[in-house]
């Protein structure tokens, strides 16, 4: 998701649902882009502790099993 496209109540809409994973698509290289080191603390930042639309156990089970889980890998 591009988060430029839609408004901000519409991603807050979209992070409250149960289904909805987080993550990034960066790729790391020798010029990395921000996304490589700043997408997940930017959410734990913005949307759990500033604005509180995810607690931060929420935040971390999104980050992670939900993914995990997705490409069967919850193993590891």
């Amino acid at each position: 998701m591009i988060a430029f496209l839609i408004s901000e109540e519409g991603v807050i809409r979209i992070m409250k649902n149960w289904y909805q994973k987080i993550g990034s698509d960066s790729i790391y290289s020798n010029n990395p882009h921000p996304r490589s080191f700043g997408s997940f603390p930017m959410i734990i930042s913005k949307y759990v502790r500033n604005k509180k639309i995810l607690n931060l156990e929420e935040a971390i089970f999104k980050m992670t099993y939900t993914t995990a889980k997705k490409l069967n890998i919850c193993n590891r």
